[in-house]
């Protein structure tokens, strides 16, 4: 709760008269009107997909690497399976 503080003071000081939602949407400067794209026009950018598969496989590859780290030091050192501040993340 206490990283998310920052973003939400700092949502509520947009007023949300500043918005230009043309230029949210892709529009040119003097373009009255952006066009709405789906997801499928985003999946279509090689680079993002690249991206998108990257992020995933390191976020599967951190959880197996902190389960077999903690895996590891309870087996070498078993007197730290007494410790409180370890027994959440397993």
């Amino acid at each position: 709760m206490f990283c998310a503080l920052p973003t939400i003071l700092t949502l509520l000081i947009i007023r949300p008269d500043e918005i230009n939602y043309e230029r949210a949407r892709g529009a040119k400067e003097g373009d009255k009107a952006g066009k709405y794209v789906g997801a499928h026009t985003l999946l279509k950018d090689r680079p993002l997909v690249i991206f998108l598969i990257c992020a995933v496989m390191f976020h599967f590859a951190n959880a197996a690497i902190a389960s077999a780290t903690f895996g590891i030091l309870f087996f070498f050192m078993p007197e730290t399976r007494d410790k409180k501040f370890l027994n959440p993340i397993l």
